[in-house]
């Protein structure tokens, strides 16, 4: 089985060096929860806002998450997944495929129902909120979370608190990150979901899957959307069950996505 890890930046980003280590964590992820066959490979996008605190932004980026999604169907892979907590993308995305396509946004929330009973997000920037909120009711989970559903760390994780946190999480990421995990807790939340597709990844392979103190498990999107990934592969293979093509997701023809795929190349 073949797996297309989309990620939703390019793969150096301007400022930052040792990008490498984020995307070295992601890959010992999937070495750590994959089936064996499984095969997955990380791609990214080769241009990107790199920015998904905006509307805005992530509409402009979703045309080449798109695109790389088409293109892995082309290119063989069974299933994909998107790399981002907002999902962009996704649905358009599944219209214009035969093959899966998971986000790890919403496998997150579709594992923690299953283990608890009232999640709550913690994600890594209050500006990000609106639009993970967008896609939280989009999916009409919102009622199995706590009130105030998705919080943010304060300040905000930066960019080489990712790198650092991916060679030692408990020097600045899992402080903070637990800080609001206890107010979630005492709000009512019994599973805490970790609302970024790379800090999820790294508490994972770091070995940190329930709060301190607690019996409170943490999801991983990541690993979820993994785990959902091989499990629509083989339902589609082993038994048929595939995307329903009765309306949200019937594909308009191929003439029709191709003439649109020419006008951005």
């Amino acid at each position: 089985m073949k797996i297309l890890w989309q990620n939703n930046s390019s793969e150096m980003i301007t400022g930052e060096d040792k990008m490498e280590t984020i995307w070295d964590g992601l890959k010992k992820l999937y070495v750590k929860v994959t089936s064996p066959g499984t095969e997955i490979k990380l791609e990214h996008l080769s241009v990107s806002t790199n920015y998904v605190r905006s509307f805005y932004a992530e509409f402009y980026n979703n045309i080449g998450i798109i695109e790389k999604v088409i293109q892995a169907e082309e290119q063989g892979f069974d299933a994909v997944i998107l790399g981002c907590m907002s999902d962009p993308g996704i649905w358009e995305a599944r219209e214009a495929v035969d093959i899966p396509v998971v986000g790890v946004g919403e496998s997150a929330y579709l594992i923690a129902q299953l283990l608890g009973i009232r999640f709550a997000v913690i994600t890594v920037d209050e500006k990000i909120i609106p639009n993970m909120k967008k896609k939280l009711n989009l999916y009409g989970f919102s009622n199995r979370a706590i009130s105030k559903p998705i919080r943010a760390v304060n300040p905000p994780f930066t960019t080489k608190e990712y790198i650092d946190g991916f060679e030692d999480p408990y020097k600045y990421i899992i402080p903070r990150f637990e800080e609001v995990a206890h107010e979630c807790i005492k709000d009512g939340a019994d599973v805490i979901i970790a609302g970024c597709g790379y800090i999820g990844p790294m508490l994972t392979i770091s070995g940190y899957t329930k709060i301190k103190g607690t019996e409170v498990p943490i999801v991983d999107g990541g690993t979820a959307a993994i785990k959902l990934a091989e499990l629509l592969v083989e339902m589609k293979e082993k038994v048929g069950v595939s995307k329903s093509k009765h309306s949200y997701f019937a594909p308009p023809p191929k003439s029709v996505i191709n003439k649109i795929r020419k006008l951005y190349k």
